[in-house]
């Protein structure tokens, strides 16, 4: 039920207003208050509706925020000390939506996941006398306090100072007014694309190369000096280059993990999926990398246990410490229009960094759990040598590169991930390890 981030699925089939119900319930019976807040999705008032009825026959309060990207329904909960529950399918496509549930400013723990999936187990029909009923409540002023709070984050004087020309593309989705808003009370020129909340999803929200072709286009006729996507709920943030160019996922992660560790140490958390250019980079900052499985939750929790300075994922989904503990596309946009400001030599080195061969893949799967077995069998018929780690699928570190072969937390699908540092190597192991995902799914 849960996957790498909530609960994900098509509307009308694993997602309905039956879900949200049972969902409402239990945590309204465990919790006085909750923060409620979702993404533009045409289902997702909907949803949000179901969530709150029962959540409030169950006692609860809620406390809606509305339309509000992630993090600011993430500070919500840390703010008001409750719980709190996003209805959102991320990035993922119109006829998905789903659930993200917080406590104290951090998505759930697996734990507490499991807890939930077992109560819904036993979820009964209940009747709650009027007295004992929770209220509704509208508090849309938390997302202007989570904007104030973003900005002492930030170095304002340098923004406004150099007063970069940025183009954005919020995918019409929970970021659209919030983002250019905070940028240009920060001095920037902002040049908005699908920023309006009141427009249908766009029907590729996730912020990738084949889906940013008008960000690009705006990036190079307004000769911006960079540009921004987010994706629906704003927890991931997407950099382009002056050239209306993608950095590159783990170009960009490398980019803000080198900036971090300017003139100081501490360590980074990334995840399993992180490319071997994002480690030289932490290491030749001085920093130390650490490794978790696939999950803003996972790097949360991770930066929060090891008082880490930083902690993000190739996606985009950073986190940052003296912030929330959750992924914020909102502060992370915001960190690189300082990052331009203040590092520009740095910001540009980009192009510069060395990359290594290597391939990001996916194959359609309906049944993860049962091709994750047969490739775990015949993952030896591969013939590599090296250290294996399977917190998160299997990934083996061997000798000029590694392998990681998963189930994605968020679609039915496989994900083979390899980089290599030789190309003749990397295409010997990408035939075998292709093979053994085809045969398993």
């Amino acid at each position: 039920m849960f996957g790498t981030s909530g609960i994900r699925g098509i509307v009308g089939k694993g997602i309905t207003c039956e879900l949200m119900l049972s969902l409402g319930k239990v945590m309204g019976a465990a919790n006085r208050q909750i923060a409620l807040s979702r993404d533009t999705r045409n289902t997702s008032k909907m949803l949000s509706a179901a969530f709150a009825s029962d959540a409030m026959e169950a006692g609860a309060s809620i406390v809606d925020i509305g339309i509000a990207p992630t993090p600011a329904l993430a500070f919500a909960t840390k703010r008001l000390a409750c719980a709190g529950a996003m209805i959102t399918a991320s990035h993922n496509p119109p006829e998905y939506n789903g659930i993200k549930l917080f406590e104290n400013g951090m998505e759930i723990s697996r734990e507490r996941e499991s807890e939930i999936k077992r109560s819904l187990s036993q979820v009964h029909s209940t009747q709650t006398a009027w007295e004992k009923a929770g209220a509704i409540s509208e508090n849309s002023a938390i997302v202007e306090k989570y904007s104030s709070f973003l900005l002492s984050l930030l170095d304002a004087a340098a923004i406004a100072k150099r007063k970069p020309a940025i183009a954005i593309d919020c995918a019409n989705g929970a970021g659209g007014e919030i983002l250019p808003k905070l940028l240009t009370s920060l001095g920037c020129s902002v040049f908005s694309l699908n920023c309006a909340l009141h427009l249908p999803l766009n029907a590729t929200p996730e912020p990738k190369a084949e889906n940013l072709s008008g960000l690009s286009q705006l990036v190079k006729t307004k000769r911006a000096d960079f540009g921004i996507a987010l994706d629906t709920d704003a927890d991931r943030a997407v950099i382009l280059d002056h050239e209306g160019k993608l950095l590159g996922q783990d170009e960009q992660l490398a980019l803000m993990c080198r900036y971090l560790l300017l003139g100081k140490k501490g360590k980074i958390i990334t995840t399993v999926e992180a490319s071997l250019l994002v480690r030289e980079a932490v290491e030749k900052a001085n920093g130390k990398l650490l490794i978790t499985p696939v999950g803003s939750m996972h790097v949360a929790q991770k930066l929060v246990r090891e008082k880490a300075l930083f902690g993000g994922e190739p996606c985009g989904e950073y986190v940052f410490s003296d912030s929330i503990p959750a992924a914020d596309g909102i502060l992370t946009s915001l960190k690189f229009a300082e990052l331009f400001c203040i590092a520009p030599a740095l910001f540009s080195s980009c192009e510069k960094m060395k990359k290594y061969p290597m391939v990001r893949e996916k194959y359609k799967c309906a049944d993860k759990e049962g091709a994750m077995k047969r490739i775990k069998k015949g993952i030896g018929s591969l013939g590599i040598n090296g250290k294996t780690d399977t917190q998160d699928g299997v990934r083996i570190d061997f000798e000029g590169g590694w392998l990681l072969l998963r189930p994605s937390g968020t679609e039915p699908a496989m994900r083979l991930t390899l980089e290599c540092k030789k190309e003749k190597k990397l295409k010997e192991i990408h035939s075998l390890a292709a093979r053994l995902i085809k045969d398993s799914v």
